[in-house]
């Protein structure tokens, strides 16, 4: 959502978005992760879970062995903004959504910027 805000002499208008909170996708939400000594951050398997021995397994469960998220920076949640209407041609959605444009063109049309440029890294 973009919100127009005016100063206080009303004579000076800018824009906000509006920023909304998520569960973090990398923690689910938890702040911390233990992805650093799992196999592949996947979790373990029974054969290793098995060739753990008890202490690494009572500290596991206790938590002695999670690192702070790197996405989320130990709170849980991350930013995500919210979009009224497409970014590039302002085509307005049916309702809000996280991704800023309602078609592939118009996706592609953002990250071009026909300055012709060998090596630009935007232009074709």
């Amino acid at each position: 959502m973009i919100v127009l805000c005016n100063n206080l002499n009303n004579t000076k208008s800018s824009i906000m978005t509006m920023v909304r909170k998520m569960s973090c996708s990398a923690c689910n939400g938890r702040g911390s992760s233990t992805s650093h000594i799992e196999p592949d951050g996947g979790g373990f398997t029974s054969n290793e879970w098995s060739e753990m021995d008890d202490e690494f397994r009572e500290g596991y469960f206790a938590g002695h062995y999670d690192r702070v998220c790197n996405v989320c920076n130990g709170t849980g949640k991350v930013d995500y903004v919210e979009f009224d209407e497409c970014q590039v041609c302002n085509e307005p959605f049916d309702k809000p959504q996280i991704e800023p444009y309602c078609s592939e063109s118009c996706y592609w049309d953002d990250f071009s910027c026909d300055c012709h440029k060998p090596m630009c890294g935007y232009c074709a």
